[in-house]
């Protein structure tokens, strides 16, 4: 707890230095009017069928075509075996998420809280970032809804820690389920004000840029040639 303390007034003193410090958090999103959603379940979720969802600055599409809002409330619905909860609204997606800068600007994601509405025990989830000089980093998060059993209490969210800089788009992708993702962290100094109970660092596989490729490609075909030089002197 004293830990959890420190880090929040060095998270306050570092955002209060930096204007632009961001923590997307999507309260009172959910029963709130947006340009093509609609309200369902008592105003307890707001779905975005076939748009994108933009939030202070960052754009969210869905490759399964819609995107829940959710209040915590809907912990009282009958889907809520497999609905996540954290105390707070949050943006779910079929299938999961893409993110992007709104103006087409590169954007930095330093960590989010990401859950999961599901009934199976664990769950795969490839987060790929795609970066404005053209190289890729992938890795594969698994997590699980072991606390998703109409408890209104605790939290289900990971946090998971990226720290990533200068990019154009991230997906986080589950192919067959709906990924739930909270309080988005976009500068360094909001990353530490995220109410999270499950910290997790997460591996990066490097994955190289198309000019890197290139070169790569043009010295293993020289190779043989510099070989048969070497065998005529």
């Amino acid at each position: 707890m004293i830990i959890r303390i420190l880090l929040l007034v060095v998270g306050l003193f570092f955002g209060a230095s930096n204007a632009n410090a961001l923590l997307i958090d999507f309260n009172d999103t959910a029963g709130a009017a947006h340009d093509g959603a609609s309200l369902l379940y008592g105003d307890y979720y707001t779905r975005f069928d076939g748009v994108t969802a933009s939030f202070d600055g960052i754009d969210f599409i869905s490759p399964g075509g819609y995107l829940y809002a959710i209040d915590p409330r809907a912990a009282g619905h009958t889907d809520a075996s497999y609905s996540p909860y954290n105390d707070s609204d949050y943006l779910m997606g079929k299938y999961g998420l893409t993110l992007s800068s709104s103006d087409n600007s590169t954007f930095s994601l330093y960590s989010l809280d990401l859950g999961i509405w599901g009934n199976t025990v664990l769950y795969d989830i490839r987060f790929t970032a795609n970066y404005a000089d053209g190289s890729i980093i992938s890795f594969v998060h698994t997590t699980d809804n072991v606390m998703n059993k109409h408890e209104a209490d605790g939290n289900d969210f990971d946090y998971v820690l990226l720290e990533w800089e200068n990019l154009t788009s991230v997906s986080i992708i589950s192919h067959d389920y709906i990924v739930a993702v909270d309080n988005i962290n976009t500068t360094a100094a909001s990353s530490l004000l995220s109410n999270d109970f499950t910290l997790v660092s997460t591996p990066t596989i490097a994955i190289p840029s198309p000019a890197t490729l290139l070169l790569f490609l043009i010295g293993l075909s020289a190779l043989p040639i510099v070989m048969r030089l070497n065998k005529k002197r």
